[in-house]
């Protein structure tokens, strides 16, 4: 809802200005785009839409496959994908044709971009520490898990892990 109600605001406030912030880091440019991150596909709007259905559709199917951290990862980027299809199937130019509106240009980024954009990437970043925070635990609980063995002695029965230890008798 929010890269929504942005991007409408950007077609309005930034049609005719194009502000700065921090000293130009920050510079609020309205942008038409019809391709996907970084323009790859543009003018394929039908394109760019199927793979970002695809690309949204597997994103929930590994959502419940992963830790907390993942998860979150995971919704952050079904919502930037969702939230630039809204724009891409609600615009002016109908399902299929419609640009996207990105207005965000970082004064040391290549492209321009909008809220979605951000959701999408930082869900891939957070996914990233998600899955790198996982493989560090993994060994750690493959340890803790090692089976547990039970050896008899005259007086009783003693749990050990993993390995056998002879009876005093």
């Amino acid at each position: 809802m929010s890269d929504i109600a942005t991007s409408d605001w950007a077609k309005v406030y930034l049609q005719t200005r194009s502000p700065s912030l921090f000293d130009g880091v920050i510079k609020l440019h309205l942008v038409y785009n019809t391709g996907a991150a970084f323009g790859i596909g543009e003018h394929h709007e039908w394109l760019v839409e199927l793979a970002e259905v695809l690309i949204i559709v597997v994103l929930w199917l590994l959502l419940r496959s992963t830790s907390l951290v993942g998860r979150i990862g995971f919704a952050l980027a079904i919502g930037g994908g969702v939230g630039n299809l809204v724009v891409r199937w609600t615009g002016p130019d109908g399902p299929l044709r419609s640009p996207v509106i990105d207005w965000i240009h970082l004064s040391f980024y290549p492209t321009t971009f909008n809220l979605a954009d951000i959701a999408l990437r930082l869900g891939i970043v957070v996914v990233i520490v998600g899955v790198i925070l996982d493989a560090r635990r993994r060994p750690i609980l493959a340890r803790s898990h090692q089976p547990i063995e039970t050896v008899a002695t005259s007086q009783s029965v003693l749990p050990t892990h993993g390995t056998t230890q002879p009876s005093k008798e």
